[in-house]
């Protein structure tokens, strides 16, 4: 009796466990995910992409014309990857990147991120 019992429990629990990991990797794959926008109205060719922030790190955007990445840098205008877009583009374009919907959104998820991850003010006694 006792054999069937744990043999009853070792299914279930593997059961169970299986659909935990399924459920937990689609988490993990909808975070990781990346946003595009076509910026043709600013130079041809080009198109934007906004990265979900990686640890602690921010959100980020990328520049690319075609298939080549030009410049990359945080929405909050903070390097990334060791660049900002003024470093690698004229900054009338990078003003003009800045304000698209697409950075505008990232700025606003960022802007959520740190308010939620700001600590509640200690109490005194």
């Amino acid at each position: 009796m006792r054999k069937k019992l744990l043999v009853l429990t070792l299914v279930f629990a593997v059961l169970f466990s299986g659909f935990g990991f399924e459920s937990t990797f689609k988490e993990n794959k909808a975070s990781a995910s990346s946003r595009w926008e076509n910026i043709d109205h600013i130079s041809k060719g080009w198109r934007i992409r906004l990265d979900d922030p990686v640890g602690g790190g921010k959100y980020h955007v990328h520049i690319y014309d075609k298939k080549a990445e030009i410049a990359v840098e945080n929405v909050d205008g903070t390097p990334s990857h060791g660049q900002t877009f003024d470093d690698c583009i004229n900054p009338k374009l990078a003003k003009k990147v800045r304000a698209t919907k697409l950075y505008q959104k990232g700025l606003s998820l960022q802007k959520s991120k740190d308010k939620s991850n700001k600590k509640p003010p200690r109490k005194k006694r």
